[in-house]
Parts: structure tokens; C-alpha cells; sequence
């Protein structure tokens, strides 16, 4: 196995990844080039986000909704399958960004 630390990453190392989120990322991120953000639903977005459907699903059933998901601790979200601390911490930033942004409306 390779030292990634110490080693730069190549085109074949990208070529070892398993396909799964790249063969979504490559046709959900089409679309997103095509039309913009504002088509995909909330799960494309979280899916983008995390780069999981599956979780992004998990996500949005466990918490019924955005608002419910905003206001989530790091604890709860990771009672979902799928997420563990990072992706935890991922959304919450994501949904700070939000809440600062509507600072300036």
C-alpha cells in the first residue's frame, strides 16, 4: 500500500476508487452543469454534498425536512447511516454558510 501522505496522487490512483459515486457525480453533474444548482432536488444537493444518495436519502427520511436537518446536532446526524463525524461536521457547515448569507438579504 502507498504512504498518501508523502506521495502525490495520479490519474491511475482515481482509476482504483470504486465507480459508484463517480458514475452518479458524473451524470448528476451534468445536470447541475446544464441547468444550475436550482433543479436538483434536496437529496442531488445533499448527495453532492456528501457524495452518498444513499445517505442523503437516509438523511432527509430520519429528519422529515431541511428545517429539521438546519437544526440537527452533530450527535444526531450521526445516528444516520452513513454519516459519521465528517460528513456530521460537512452539513453543519453547509447550513451555516446558509445562515450567514441570509445576513446580507
Amino acid at each position: 500500500m502507498r504512504d498518501l501522505c508523502s506521495t502525490p496522487i495520479t490519474d491511475a490512483d482515481y482509476s482504483q476508487k470504486p465507480t459508484r459515486f463517480k458514475q452518479w457525480q458524473i451524470r448528476e453533474g451534468n445536470r447541475m452543469d446544464k441547468y444550475g444548482a436550482s433543479v436538483l432536488t434536496n437529496t442531488e444537493i445533499l448527495a453532492h454534498l456528501l457524495r452518498d444518495h444513499k445517505a442523503a436519502e437516509e438523511l432527509l427520511f430520519s429528519f422529515g425536512n431541511l428545517k429539521n436537518l438546519s437544526e440537527a446536532t452533530l450527535t444526531e446526524l450521526q445516528t444516520v447511516a452513513g454519516i459519521g463525524e465528517a460528513n456530521a461536521e460537512r452539513i453543519q457547515a453547509a447550513f451555516e454558510l446558509g445562515r450567514r448569507r441570509e445576513q446580507f438579504r
